[in-house]
């Protein structure tokens, strides 16, 4: 069973703080994935689908056999007189505990750890992990080049198949309402409630095309994928729309889609994964942390977590999805050493690093960059920074002064020697309830007051003496 721990984290400036020393951009975040391969007990990586079961257990298929994972390592499940065959492609849970696994030569059913062989009269070769599905009766639906058959096994063990269609079908997909849609050839059909396929590839201006996932998301719009191409019919359109301009290719078959908790699809790629939030495309790939980039399927469990099955590379679990965000310099930050964050009340993200102060508008994709050589720093290295009571951005170098911002972001001031910090190393600022600003250096600690307009600062004897490297009230 699945035991994932996940901790909540609402506030991102706080959050920001935490991570950003494992760091990306807004223009090639970072994020973090816990990988599963070998060493947990999957000896072969090429994953091309995993599923859950309603007890919590994972599943995962592989090209080379079936796998169950217990909260600690994957375990295989299933013999040679089990499985028709070791390249698993479909998983299915139904609501009575079962899994439904589909091979490239047939079906099973595993109960627990049993996997047992569904023998059927005609041959079922499934070509891609979103061709089976399961309806509300636990009844798998098989799309492969013998049509559409549905499959169950009665009470008493016997196998009951019924033959829906005899064109060659792809992609399956049951909506909530029961509807079933397929791939029929290079059209896309539904099955009508009288048991009649009707046919919507010309109607809604789909090219020719095996569809193999089909899927509907929260607001009832239907997105078809193929290898090549995506589209989407909204609710009450007459054509479906293209989606696919820039969007990489599937691999040999379009892996199933998946809508993701905070209402994003998730479209597996075999160059990463693709992620559409209002039809914005955003791809995730190795250079974010992806162990691999060729996507063949997408998890989200009982507790929200996400999971994705990797070819060649396992499987990848999505740390804090929707809650963490990271960035480093690849991305666009100036360094990797990071001294200091906050957030101000505009949203904008101030980051002290080893190199100057990186900025993130609030709305931006781009970081932008503050320097002692393009922005007038009085230092390279930011080690503190914080938001004083009136919104503006106070902010220490070391070597070398404090700064104030105004609320635009623009330096306003440095403070150093002549206005009485007389040491130039900075270690902390912050600002109390009075209004104070308390800076911290290598040799002890300075209060700063504005008098009659401007600020002035003295030094604070300490009873103790000794280097003070932070601050805060």
């Amino acid at each position: 069973m699945v035991s994932s721990p996940r901790l909540r984290v609402r506030h991102a400036g706080v959050l920001l703080g935490l991570c950003l020393s494992m760091a990306r951009p807004a223009m090639a975040q970072y994020y973090s994935f816990k990988s599963y391969a070998q060493a947990h007990g999957l000896k072969n990586v090429a994953v091309t689908t995993i599923a859950q079961d309603r007890m919590g257990y994972v599943w995962a298929g592989t090209q080379s056999g079936l796998y169950r994972y217990d909260g600690f390592r994957f375990m295989p499940v299933g013999g040679k007189g089990d499985l028709p065959s070791f390249d698993v492609l479909g998983l299915q849970a139904t609501a009575d505990g079962a899994v439904w696994v589909a091979t490239r030569a047939g079906v099973a059913i595993a109960r627990g750890a049993q996997v047992s062989r569904v023998p059927t009269k005609t041959p079922l070769q499934v070509d891609g992990t979103a061709h089976v599905a399961v309806d509300g009766l636990g009844r798998l639906y098989v799309g492969s080049r013998s049509g559409l058959l549905r499959v169950a096994l009665t009470d008493s063990g016997l196998v009951r198949e019924d033959h829906l269609a005899d064109e060659p079908a792809s992609g399956v997909y049951i909506a909530s309402d029961g509807t079933v849609w397929f791939g029929c050839g290079q059209d896309l059909c539904r099955m009508e409630p009288d048991g009649r396929v009707a046919r919507f590839g010309a109607r809604l201006g789909l090219p020719a095309e095996t569809w193999d996932s089909i899927l509907m998301d929260g607001n009832g719009a239907l997105w078809i994928r193929s290898v090549r191409r995506l589209f989407v019919w909204h609710r009450g359109a007459e054509r479906a729309q293209a989606l696919d301009a820039g969007l990489p290719n599937a691999n040999v078959s379009a892996p199933r889609m998946q809508v993701l908790p905070d209402g994003q699809m998730a479209v597996p790629t075999d160059e990463g994964l693709a992620l559409f939030s209002a039809e914005h495309l955003r791809l995730i790939t190795d250079d974010s942390g992806l162990p691999g980039n060729s996507i063949s399927s997408v998890l989200v469990d009982h507790e929200g977590s996400v999971w994705l099955g990797i070819l060649g590379a396992g499987i990848a679990r999505w740390l804090g999805y929707g809650e963490w965000e990271a960035w480093t310099k690849s991305g666009g930050l100036l360094s990797n050493t990071i001294w200091a964050t906050r957030r101000d009340g505009t949203g904008r993200l101030w980051v002290g690093t080893n190199s100057g102060f990186s900025v993130l508008d609030n709305g931006a994709q781009v970081w932008r960059g503050i320097t002692s050589s393009h922005g007038g720093l009085p230092g390279a290295r930011v080690r503190a920074v914080t938001i004083g009571r009136a919104g503006e951005v106070w902010a220490g170098t070391s070597p070398g002064a404090v700064m104030r911002f105004d609320r635009q972001g623009r330096i306003q001031k440095s403070y150093g020697a002549a206005e009485g910090i007389t040491d130039p190393l900075i270690q902390g600022v912050t600002e109390d309830a009075d209004g104070s600003l308390w800076v911290s250096t290598g040799s002890g600690l300075f209060r700063g007051r504005r008098i009659e307009g401007e600020w002035r600062f003295e030094k604070v004897s300490l009873v103790s003496r000794g280097r003070i490297v932070s601050i805060g009230l």
